[in-house]
């Protein structure tokens, strides 16, 4: 795994991946699988980003957003001096990443963003990546189905859905 000393890195690392996508099957790649190959969608971007903060002892959370229509996506969320920040990749940059706001502010900028590509907000969800029974972050398998199931579990505290602050007025 590649190394960091800062969050600046991490960035610079996720914005050197380019952006892909197979628009006809979701897949998904472990972190290092991502890094290796040097390219990902939005949900292993932010896997990356995961991995490669958790080495600078920031915890391995995410931003995942469902839209419609036909919309899923996904960042890597932080919290530094009471502040939000989001490191992503998105074949829409306005939904990649956001800087030094709070929480609410965050998701707002996100609502907006959705609306400007004709997506309407769903739901946000913060996941807790250390609760996934998979390994995320070194798999040489597609962990999709593996992701989508942990994401769709009710009841468990993998995730804090936060539906109601991303209504916008």
């Amino acid at each position: 795994m590649t190394i960091v000393s800062s969050p600046d890195d991490v960035q610079k690392i996720i914005a050197k991946l380019q952006y892909y996508c197979n628009d006809e099957k979701y897949s998904l790649s472990s972190a290092k699988t991502t890094l290796e190959r040097g390219r990902g969608h939005c949900v292993e971007s932010a896997l990356v980003a995961a991995s490669l903060m958790e080495q600078l002892g920031y915890l391995p959370f995410l931003l995942h957003f469902w839209a419609i229509p036909n919309a899923n996506h996904g960042v890597y969320l932080f919290e530094n001096a009471g502040n939000y920040f989001t490191f992503g990749k998105s074949r829409y940059p306005s939904l990649e990443n956001k800087t030094d706001l709070n929480l609410s502010d965050l998701i707002r900028n996100y609502d907006t963003a959705f609306r400007e590509i004709d997506r309407e907000l769903l739901t946000v969800s913060k996941v807790d990546l250390r609760e996934c029974q998979f390994d995320w972050r070194k798999s040489k398998e597609d962990i999709a189905l593996q992701f989508l199931d942990f994401l769709s579990k009710e009841g468990v505290s993998n995730k804090e859905v936060w539906t109601s602050i991303c209504r916008v007025p």
